[in-house]
């Protein structure tokens, strides 16, 4: 069995890793979507169905997938360029007037008029989700609409740090894509970073990390993890078979493991801190892995940074971002406790 190596955590460290990303530039690709939530109270049974009747008092909305890896980037200072699809409808222009709030340049944005933008609804009642509705279309998006992303990648790509895949498998990433963009990536010697969706996993050979949750990476290693061990063994399993240099598995409030090379294995524990809502913690472990890599630090440093993120970001209700002043009051707090 591999050896478990503990952490070493340093807050001057990881404070200056906040700051040297004001510096970076990452390009995000991938899913995108609207998160809606309605806020309300239940107090009875619908007369219709066996089911409860919500009485909305409060609707609210923000970007998610992609476009909340991007908010997460520039929330901790660093410069982002969001690149996905979105459909002709209200909820794309829902999603527009939601990112050009948050500063996030819409021009790298498809418009599919023969698409819906994804969206989620989220019906939550006295704090808890009690329905959930999808509206989406995960169809390949139109060849036209790849290439162009394409073109527009080698346009950019060299004015850019690192690249970062959010894949919710929702038709933006597809084998043209990602071939085109791993070679861009090792041609131009930039990192790219990626969160993927099991069925998709052989697009992503040669990428430099890769941030399974416990569950996806045991249907892509075709290990069931139920120990450190089997955990080990389903992180190198999926290195060989995809010939990445890194493998992040999250395990909720089981922590973190990476997976570097065939001897060890580095655990790093949950942090200790009240969870409200796990929502788009894995865009936040994204964005901050793939900053740390574009910044040259080291994989294992950027891993317990997102970590820290992570432990932030649990903390909130809904798809929201960890901004970097409160995640330096985290860490410092942590520091001192």
């Amino acid at each position: 069995m591999p050896k478990a190596r503990a952490t070493d955590d340093s807050q001057k460290k990881w404070l200056d890793m906040l700051e040297s990303f004001k510096k970076l530039r990452i390009l995000v690709v991938g899913d995108v979507m609207l998160d809606e939530y309605a806020w309300g109270s239940a107090t009875r049974i619908s007369p219709e169905a066996p089911v409860p009747v919500v009485v909305v008092k409060e609707r609210t909305f923000n970007a998610g997938g992609a476009a909340n890896t991007v908010a997460n980037i520039m929330s901790l200072g660093a410069k982002a360029d969001l690149m996905g699809v979105a459909g002709r409808d209200p909820n794309g222009n829902i999603l527009k007037g939601i990112l050009a709030k948050k500063g996030i340049d819409t021009k790298n944005l498809a418009i599919d008029p023969s698409r819906p933008t994804t969206s989620k609804v989220r019906i939550i009642a006295q704090g808890q989700q009690v329905m959930r509705a999808d509206q989406e279309f995960t169809g390949a998006v139109n060849e036209c609409v790849t290439s162009k992303m394409l073109r527009r990648i080698e346009r950019m790509i060299a004015e850019v740090d690192g690249i970062a895949i959010s894949d919710y498998d929702k038709g933006v990433i597809r084998p043209k894509l990602m071939s085109g963009l791993i070679n861009l990536a090792k041609q131009h010697g930039k990192i790219v970073a990626a969160d993927l969706k099991p069925k998709n996993a052989e697009w992503f050979r040669g990428v430099s990390i890769l941030t399974p949750n416990r569950m996806e990476a045991t249907q892509i290693s075709g290990i069931e993890i139920t120990d450190k061990k089997s955990l080990f063994d389903a992180g190198q399993a999926i290195r060989d078979r995809l010939n990445a240099a890194s493998v992040l598995i999250t395990l909720g409030e089981g922590g973190m493991a990476l997976v570097t090379d065939s001897s060890e294995m580095l655990m790093i524990p949950a942090m200790s801190t009240q969870v409200y809502d796990v929502t788009g913690a894995g865009d936040t472990v994204l964005s901050v892995v793939a900053l740390g890599l574009s910044g040259g630090h080291s994989v294992s440093d950027s891993v317990r940074l997102a970590n820290y993120a992570a432990g932030v970001v649990v903390r909130k209700r809904g798809t929201t971002a960890v901004d970097a002043g409160e995640l330096s009051d985290f860490i410092r707090r942590k520091a001192s406790s």
